[in-house]
């Protein structure tokens, strides 16, 4: 689970906002330093892949995070950057402002909450600016991860249904899908080819294990290739052994590439209503 904050660690002090991590080209040096996530930040370094940001509740001060899923010969080469999400009114958090890819109008989150769809999809569509940033930039898609927690596993499973194109791989942790209405006419057949791995914690009461049962139903019913993990005693949060799976899935995706020498992730991780 987390540690204690340390100042030597990727934190935000004081954060109320959601933010995601895109990596291609970094080392874990990358983590060493203190950042305000207010706009897109790139720290060029070598010879790590790694996600760039991990998950800190809204009012949760500063996080530590773990080294051990990035420092692994087998993940190399990562780029960081951290946009932040557009402030807005959070429903679930009485209407206060602040940085969320879309509206969450009630806690605990299921399949049925209620959903903005052109909320969701316009957030979609920063994500896969990112990535088509990338691919023109000369990486692979199949070089490509998109992966989160919470509501940044939403925005993550979201992005992968809805992309033009076969991704490596795309990584859910505690979260949900962002959509409740019919998207199955949107969903590319390239992107059913992306493989999955969606983790939950069984104890999880902001968005209970069903939600995440009912996310692994769905891809299954599209022919998706999604791996889901349950994990007995875990609520709403990130695990060390969820991170070291993670590392061992995504070891095995990136061993799955011809075209493993230019790796890119794009991690999700937010948490809210905490």
């Amino acid at each position: 689970m987390w540690r204690s904050p340390s100042k030597h660690f990727l934190n935000v002090i004081e954060v109320k906002s959601f933010a995601f991590g895109f990596i291609k080209s970094t080392t874990f040096a990358a983590f060493h330093v203190s950042l305000q996530l207010t706009s897109a930040i790139q720290i060029s370094r070598v010879n790590l892949c790694a996600l760039a940001a991990w998950p800190w509740g809204l009012w949760s001060g500063q996080r530590d995070v773990s080294q051990r899923p990035f420092t692994v010969p087998e993940l190399a080469g990562t780029k960081w950057a951290f946009p932040t999400a557009p402030s807005a009114p959070v429903t679930c958090n009485d209407g206060a402002i602040m940085n969320s890819w879309f509206d969450i109008c009630n806690a605990p989150i299921t399949s049925k909450s209620v959903r903005g769809l052109d909320d969701v999809l316009e957030s979609v569509q920063k994500v896969h600016a990112i990535i088509d940033k990338e691919i023109s930039d000369g990486t692979d898609p199949g070089n490509i991860f998109i992966a989160g927690l919470s509501q940044g596993g939403a925005m993550a499973i979201g992005s992968v249904l809805l992309y033009p194109n076969t991704l490596g791989g795309g990584a859910v942790f505690s979260g949900f899908l962002p959509f409740n209405s019919p998207v199955e006419d949107r969903i590319f057949p390239q992107a059913k080819k992306t493989p999955i791995l969606w983790c939950h914690g069984m104890l999880d009461t902001l968005v209970p294990f069903e939600a995440g049962e009912d996310g692994k139903e769905f891809l299954q019913k599209l022919g998706m290739n999604c791996e889901f993990k349950a994990y007995d005693g875990l609520g709403h949060s990130l695990d060390e052994m969820e991170l070291e799976y993670f590392q061992e899935w995504l070891k095995h995706q990136l061993g799955r590439s011809s075209k493993k020498s230019h790796f890119s992730a794009c991690g999700l991780f937010n948490k809210f209503c905490s």
